[in-house]
């Protein structure tokens, strides 16, 4: 998988059994345990740290805990945007925030 594959699942994340309502937090999970990989990345390569897994775990269910509290069931889907219809990589040297 590729940079372009990557952003491809969490903006389109493959369908999954649990409630509608909840659907907005697989994408925001992912979000998290990308984020969570390359925060580990740092701490091994600058800091020569040691992966603890659990602990690892723990971030990213915070996270997502913290987050996923600020919406309430009823009003989580008005407050996120819908997904775009089409990704479009930015142009050449420029970085591309939505």
């Amino acid at each position: 998988m590729d940079c372009e594959d990557i952003i491809k699942i969490i903006l389109t994340p493959p369908k999954v059994y649990c409630p509608a309502e909840d659907q907005w937090l697989i994408p925001l999970n992912m979000a998290f345990v990308i984020d969570e990989i390359w925060y580990l990345r740092n701490q091994v390569l600058n800091h020569r740290a040691e992966i603890n897994i659990e602990e690892s775990f723990k971030r990213v269910r915070l996270k997502l805990s913290e987050h996923s509290a600020l919406f309430t069931k009823e009003d989580a889907s008005l407050n996120l945007a819908p997904p775009p219809d089409k990704w479009e990589a930015p142009p050449h040297l420029w970085i591309k925030l939505n």
